[in-house]
């Protein structure tokens, strides 16, 4: 039975429900992710699809974030019965005895190019190769009870896993995709993150960029509803910034390479990249607009309309984060909203 979506169109400050019916989401969610895993609420590359495992059944989908790790994409008609959970569970035992090299055969097949293109298309940064003991698992459904819930939460403290559920209606001619619900990051990830936190800023105190890098730490923790910061051991320890676009999904719009191993930064210098892509998306303009921003910023090099800047020192830093959050305050009024509402 479909769910229905509820929408109303305001008139006169007056709410009039829209009419709606419900869409066959089970059969066409599969295909719609594929297209665009931003759906998920996260930049992911799909590297195979429907892949028959033995003695395991077949997988559904198998994605790879822009870190290099690998998530497993598991859909459920409906959640409430927590045997899915011990599918994706299977799935990810399969997964952990796997070799690197059989995964990228997996995905080089379905790209139908090789994996290092196509991720450094995708997220501007250089392959790393795969680890399949390093995983996390998404199950994707429908509906969700309170015994699966509670099935979720309790193994989230253990492993990274979580569940994000969807509604679909059509509403006056136009098919609507919702996600409904979602689960909380795990506490382990946490964890981990938290780690590799404390590991790039004691890079970063040891090549004495910590003053460098503070305005960007404090453009992400003057609104986390928008921007958020997420440490990477790319390229020996990286700090990557994210930021929400209109339909609320996030975009790695720019990152830090903190131990200077990417472009040989000397010590008490930052190199720092901005997609061109991911920002033009994120402040809604043009590919055109987004590149003529970036060039506005005095690049030290272009990359497919992507920069690179080198950061030298505390004064060139703070007008560089103060540029970028211009930005997002004049393209896009979140952070007026954002103050609006405290």
């Amino acid at each position: 039975m479909g769910v229905e979506i509820k929408l109303w169109q305001l008139k006169n400050d007056k709410p009039e429900a829209l009419k709606s019916s419900p869409v066959d989401l089970e059969s066409r969610l599969e295909e719609w992710i594929v297209n665009d895993p931003s759906v998920l609420g996260e930049e992911l590359l799909i590297i195979a699809q429907q892949g028959r495992l033995q003695g395991a059944g077949r997988f559904d989908l198998l994605g790879v974030d822009a870190n290099g790790q690998i998530v497993i994409i598991e859909l459920k008609r409906n959640l409430k019965r927590r045997d899915a959970i011990a599918q994706a569970l299977d799935y990810a035992s399969w997964l952990n005895t796997q070799t690197p090299d059989y995964i990228k055969t997996l995905a080089d097949q379905f790209l139908k190019k090789p994996i290092e293109q196509v991720f450094a298309e995708r997220f501007q940064e250089d392959f790393q190769g795969f680890d399949p003991q390093s995983h996390r698992i998404v199950v994707v459904g429908t509906g969700l009870d309170a015994g699966a819930e509670r099935a979720f939460t309790y193994l989230a403290q253990k492993y990274p896993i979580k569940y994000i559920t969807f509604r679909c209606a059509k509403v006056e001619g136009i098919e609507i995709l919702a996600r409904a619900a979602e689960s909380t990051v795990d506490s382990e990830e946490t964890t981990r993150r938290s780690v590799r936190s404390q590991h790039v800023l004691a890079l970063a105190a040891k090549r004495n960029v910590v003053a460098l890098l503070q305005p960007f730490r404090d453009l992400a923790a003057s609104d986390v509803q928008y921007v958020t910061e997420q440490p990477s051991m790319t390229y020996g320890g990286s700090f990557r910034y994210w930021r929400r676009n209109a339909d609320g999904d996030s975009k790695m719009v720019f990152g830090i390479n903190v131990s200077g191993g990417r472009e040989n930064a000397p010590d008490g210098q930052l190199d720092i990249w901005l997609s061109k892509k991911t920002l033009a998306q994120v402040l809604d303009v043009s590919d055109a607009k987004a590149a003529k921003l970036l060039q506005s910023i005095d690049p030290k090099s272009t990359t497919r309309g992507d920069v690179y800047v080198r950061v030298r020192d505390a004064k060139h830093a703070a007008s560089l984060a103060s540029k970028i959050r211009g930005w997002f305050e004049s393209y896009t009024g979140f952070y007026a909203e954002a103050a609006g509402a405290h």
